[in-house]
This record gives structure tokens, sequence and C-alpha cells, in this order.
């Protein structure tokens, strides 16, 4: 499954209990960035899964950030890393950073047997998230989170 619009999107395909688990999937994601579990969060990936950052041009195209070298993680130790070294490498938190926060909201999710799609947006409209999902054996992990910025960023 791709991160593309089809003529018969939204569809809000799947089980409940699959949309729920799904939901949950993308609030983890949020809860654990936001706390500085950054271990917790690259878990909630395949072994193979990417978080790759881009930004959207006036006219709707997608572009590599930093200058079109791009930031495309793949593993789980290239995640971590890459989210310590925004943040800074600070200790975990039982609760989210005070005044900050991945508000995800309008949350689409398509679901087509053992794959999705889950699209979102963050409060404040800078960020648009459109996150492939699989059902894996441990439950319902990241594929692919493509985070589409506003504009171009230099990120590590």
């Amino acid at each position: 499954m791709s991160a593309q619009v089809s003529s018969r999107w939204p569809t809000y395909c799947g089980t409940p209990a699959d949309m729920i688990e799904i939901d949950q999937l993308v609030s983890a994601y949020a809860h654990t960035i936001d706390s500085n579990r950054f271990e917790d969060c690259a878990s909630l990936f395949t072994s193979d899964g990417i978080l790759e950052l881009v930004w959207q041009d006036a006219n709707g195209g997608l572009h590599p950030i930093n200058g079109g070298k791009g930031c495309k993680l793949t593993g789980h130790a290239e995640r971590i890393q890459f989210l310590k070294t925004v943040a800074g490498n600070p200790a975990p938190l039982p609760r989210k950073k005070n005044g900050e926060g991945h508000q995800l909201i309008n949350r689409i999710i398509d679901v087509q047997g053992d794959k999705g799609l889950v699209r979102a947006y963050r409060v404040g409209g800078a960020m648009q998230y459109e996150n492939e999902v699989v059902r894996t054996p441990q439950g319902w992990k990241f594929k692919r989170v493509l985070i589409i910025g506003d504009k171009d960023r230099q990120l590590p």
C-alpha cells in the first residue's frame, strides 16, 4: 500500500478492532516521542520500518528535506539515534514535555487486509502524516511513517 490518494479514498475499511489498535499505535507514537521514550517509539515500527521526512510545495509536490539530501531512517538503532539527536538526548519522562506535544488529529484509517494507511494532521498545521501500517504477530506496526512538512528543514 502506498501513501497516495485514490479515487476510492476514504473507504474506512477494516474491523473496529483493527481500527482501534491502529489508532492506539498512532497515539503511542505521539506519547513515546513526547515523553522522550525513544526506544519505545522505535519498537512501534517493523524491523525494516522507515521514518522519512519530506516537505510539500505549494503545488502539492513532495521533496526531500535538508536541501534535497533527505532524511530517511531505517532500522531500530537509526530511528533512536535520530530522535535522541533532534531532542537533545534527554532522559525519559513519565509524561509529555510541558507545552509541547504531538497532537495528531483528523485521523483517517484505511485497512485493506493486513495493511493499512493512516493519514493525520499535527495541531498547528505545519505537518501531515501518511503512515503505512502492517499487521504483525505482535500486532499492528508502522512500516513507514512519512512526515510531510510545510517547508524545507535542516535536520540531522
